[in-house]
């Protein structure tokens, strides 16, 4: 008896589920993300108040936050391993938990004669957010459809870049009074004991709520991806891919100038403006807020218009266009002029950054997500490790003004490379191969 067309049809139509619980699982990500990221931007934003405390210098406040491209140098291997042997699970808790341990070593070292204490526990959020960032794809690609991965990205810099922006709120709202070392000594005590709070709660929920991935995949991408064994030759290959090495290179300089900007700008304002902490907070908040606005705006417009390399000509030359505003915020020494390119800066650089790393999961399928992003993130590493030192020593020897050239420059080249990139969207190819139906629950 011969079967009828419907029936057939039936036969080569796979159902993938996606599960309502997979809320939940962004929830507690989300949470991890903050505190971690809260941690690394926690003394960069207050650089003047560590400095009178603690008796050092800018260019030392800036490695509690470089320490995290640092420890991206030497563990970014390990923690491939790690990621891919232990899964999503295993790695956030393992996160948050060092994560706790190192708010309560800082809890401790509320001492001016202890600041390596407090070096020794920042190490803790700076290296597990490499870690967390790597458990992110995974997470997104085990729970969530290949369309939203993207907003998942952008949802995972926007919470990044909230903790950032909660930082450079503390100058405002704690230490604007506080002129002895006995004030100060309050107002650091009382952040760190709500931070050390924190990461407790978040390893706590971890243990409780976190999964690896539900009992059926969201795409046909992940699960073909999910039969591949990860192997250490096919990161070499990625070298050999055309798209990807300028993606690397267009991602890492673009993240490098947003960053070198944001650790940059307690030096540069205190410089060059007069009322120094106010436009300090408003400009450093305004970065933060605007960069959320960026990373979660791009999400869904690569949802509905996947042109990639259109995407970031535009983003590219957008981020050069501001980050020239920038250096002429400083020469006219322009606080409305500074607050507008520090915010298009935020929201460019941190868009661009989104769809890089959503574009790198295409040219890189079906390789998983974590490698491709550890690979990424030792970009970030280098770069950041060797542009914001240049750009302090610089305005510590000539001024602000001088060393943020080195940003133009850096913008403009970005610019140049986006050129020559090519749209390659085979984990999209892959989904519309199968045109699968997909089901919540």
């Amino acid at each position: 008896m011969e079967r009828s067309e419907y029936e057939e049809r039936a036969e080569r139509t796979i159902l993938y589920t996606t599960y309502k619980k997979r809320f939940l699982i962004l929830f507690i990500t989300c949470l991890a993300i903050f505190i971690s990221a809260y941690q690394q931007f926690e003394y960069v934003a207050i650089g003047n108040v560590i400095i009178k405390f603690y008796g050092t210098n800018y260019q030392v406040i800036n490695w509690t936050y470089l320490m995290k491209a640092l420890a991206i140098l030497l563990v970014f291997i390990p923690f491939i391993f790690i990621a891919n042997k232990f899964g999503f699970r295993n790695c956030l808790i393992m996160a948050t938990f060092f994560n706790a341990i190192g708010a309560n070593i800082k809890l401790m070292a509320l001492n001016s004669k202890l600041f390596w204490l407090l070096m020794l526990g920042q190490s803790m959020p700076c290296s597990v957010g490499l870690l967390i960032a790597m458990i992110i794809p995974k997470m997104a690609g085990a729970w969530f459809r290949t369309d939203e991965v993207a907003m998942i990205l952008g949802i995972r810099n926007a919470i990044y870049l909230g903790a950032a922006a909660s930082a450079f709120l503390s100058p405002a709202l704690i230490f604007k009074e506080a002129k002895t070392k006995e004030e100060i000594k309050i107002g650091l005590f009382y952040i760190s004991i709500c931070v050390a709070i924190f990461t407790v709660l978040v390893f706590i929920l971890s243990i409780l709520f976190a999964r690896d991935k539900p009992p059926s995949p969201p795409s046909h991408a992940e699960q073909s991806r999910s039969q591949n064994k990860f192997s250490f030759y096919d990161c070499l290959k990625l070298f050999k891919n055309r798209n990807f090495i300028l993606l690397y290179i267009c991602d890492a300089l673009s993240n490098a100038i947003w960053v070198s900007v944001t650790l940059t700008l307690n030096q540069a304002v205190f410089s060059l403006f007069k009322n120094a902490s106010n436009v300090l907070t408003i400009s450093g908040v305004l970065n933060s807020f605007s960069s959320i606005l960026g990373s979660l705006t791009i999400g869904f417009i690569t949802k509905r218009m996947p042109k990639y390399k259109m995407l970031q000509v535009i983003a590219s030359g957008l981020l050069s266009l501001f980050t020239i505003t920038y250096v002429l915020s400083l020469w006219l020494r322009s606080e409305w002029i500074l607050f507008i390119s520090a915010s298009g800066i935020g929201a460019i650089g941190n868009a661009n950054n989104v769809l890089s790393f959503d574009h790198v999961l295409e040219v890189s399928y079906p390789l998983s997500g974590s490698v491709t992003f550890s690979i990424m993130y030792m970009g970030h590493a280098i770069l950041n490790m060797s542009l914001t030192p240049l750009v302090t020593a610089l305005t510590s020897k000539f001024n602000a003004i001088i060393a943020s050239l080195v940003l133009v420059i850096s913008s403009l080249f970005v610019c140049v490379l986006t050129i020559f990139l090519n749209e390659d969207l085979r984990r999209r190819k892959a989904d519309d191969e199968k045109k699968p139906l997909v089901s919540d629950k």
